[in-house]
């Protein structure tokens, strides 16, 4: 049990450190590459697609966590909320890649670089996951 807190802690702080430092690291040589106005739209694309995900997302994970640990003694039920919120997951990722063609088609800025919005947008996909 405490080895595996203390790893559980080593692992937590290695996440947290490179959340920090991958960022620092890159933005240089993004901001390089890309120049201001590259920042600023990916920026501006990546804020899009942040509400498109929290949209899709609608507090399930704690839902999930509630539900779960509701029966957690019971296999079969286990199963089918798992299922139930799977799909309810995939229902809600659906809408929000509409959502996004909608976006594609009608919003003037996001036709300037259609490619780079969808790029963004498999982290809503992935979000899902």
């Amino acid at each position: 049990m405490v080895k595996s807190v203390k790893m559980n802690y080593l692992f937590n702080l290695i996440n947290s450190s490179s959340q920090f430092l991958f960022p620092l690291i890159t933005f240089s040589y993004a901001s390089r590459i890309m120049m201001a106005d590259g920042i600023g739209q990916v920026s501006f694309f990546q804020s899009i697609i942040s509400y498109i995900s929290l949209f899709t997302s609608l507090g399930i994970p704690m839902y999930a966590i509630r539900e779960i640990a509701k029966v957690r003694d019971s296999p079969e039920k286990m199963m089918q909320i798992t299922l139930e919120i799977l799909l309810l997951y995939a229902f809600l990722t659906f809408f929000g890649y509409i959502a996004i063609a909608v976006i594609c088609m009608t919003v003037t800025k996001v036709q300037t670089d259609i490619p780079l919005f969808l790029l963004l947008s498999i982290s809503i996909f992935f979000t899902a996951i």
